[in-house]
């Protein structure tokens, strides 16, 4: 079992520090890191915040927060108990969407492999409301999951505003993404599900979505803007939810995803799902956000996709449809139990758990 050293954080940061892969830091006070000052967050750390808390990043400010397949990185409320133990006093309360504030970048952040959940409250339902809010500064995500917010899931406000999103899963949101006062975002291989709205803008907001899959929302897009969307499956199972893009072109097609275990959080593609070798290579990322690559799935014989340099259909979504490919997830074998001593010939029974 993965044990953790439990440490109380909050406040501005002195110095650059860099937290423990082994730990959970529970935030008391919401944690600023200001001018100069670099965050470094390693694979495998928990962090936890208080009602009220979140982790600001100040202009100059750095948040590095990379984490790995195998050792992903949690922001969640204190009240979840699935991730690094209990830490809320054995209190028997569950988490729930807007236990914590969120994450407000004004600098920069770098986050992959990252889990975000159960946050969102910044007591606004309208404007600088979102579990990560890019307020003027750059936000790379990739990889990762942004999840059970309580207003919106990315909120990117300014001129100077910037957000590049990659193989992410946003999931149970208000708007999932938001561009809005001059902010801009870019989103490539992304999964949507069970938002309200799935991209928003407002007041000169841009938004570039390419190779997505938008699903179960009740509105896929409330638009106002520049807004571009390619290569995508804009599909809702809900029977007046609407949809202003169009299909039908631009490689954009509207059909059930079929996702594995869609109500389990298991987006990855199913056999048959239409978004299959159905993306635009030429701009989709190497690897999916488990590190499998493309793969020509021998059962779709029309690829609708564009292929990229080595010939290989990409999939719409965070995830690649594969059978036969390599994985930077090792198995490591955590206990093993047998006989302490035995005689040779004779038949025994050794037992061992991977992690």
């Amino acid at each position: 079992a993965i044990r953790y050293s439990e440490n109380t954080v909050g406040g501005t940061l002195a110095a650059s520090q860099s937290w423990l892969g082994n730990a959970v830091y529970l935030v008391s006070n919401t944690v600023v890191v200001p001018n100069g000052v670099t965050l470094t967050i390693n694979p495998g750390a928990v962090v936890k915040f208080e009602a009220g808390t979140g982790l600001t990043v100040q202009s100059g400010g750095t948040l590095n927060a990379l984490g790995t397949v195998a050792q992903p990185i949690t922001f969640t409320s204190i009240n979840d108990d699935s991730v690094g133990g209990v830490s809320n006093n054995g209190s028997s309360t569950g988490p729930t969407a807007g236990d914590w504030v969120g994450l407000n970048i004004s600098g920069q952040a770098f986050l992959s492999h990252c889990d975000v959940n159960y946050g969102g409250n910044t007591g606004a339902g309208g404007f600088a409301s979102g579990v990560i809010i890019v307020n003027g500064g750059y936000l790379a995500l990739s990889n990762s999951v942004v999840s059970t917010a309580l207003y919106d899931g990315l909120s990117i406000y300014g001129s100077s505003g910037t957000g590049v999103v990659v193989n992410t899963v946003l999931s149970y949101l208000d708007r999932a993404v938001w561009a809005w006062g001059g902010g801009n975002v870019s989103l490539v291989n992304c999964t949507f599900d069970q938002d309200v709205i799935g991209l928003d803008n407002h007041g000169g907001g841009t938004i570039d979505a390419q190779n997505c899959i938008i699903a179960n929302y009740i509105q896929a897009s409330d638009l106002e803007g520049a807004v571009t969307v390619r290569y995508s499956d804009l599909w809702s199972s809900y029977t007046n939810a609407s949809n202003p893009i169009t299909v039908g072109q631009n490689g954009n097609i509207s059909a059930n995803p079929r996702f594995i275990n869609e109500p389990r959080g298991d987006y990855r593609l199913d056999y048959h799902s239409p978004c299959i070798n159905a993306a635009d290579g030429t701009v989709a990322p190497t690897t999916d956000l488990q590190g499998a690559p493309p793969y020509n799935d021998p059962r779709t014989p029309t690829k609708t996709g564009l292929p990229n340099a080595a010939g290989l259909y990409p999939d719409m979504g965070a995830f690649e449809f594969v059978e036969d490919a390599p994985s930077d997830v090792d198995l490591v074998v955590t206990t093993v139990s047998g006989p302490a001593a035995v005689t040779a010939g004779e038949t025994v029974e050794v037992q061992w758990t991977d992690a």
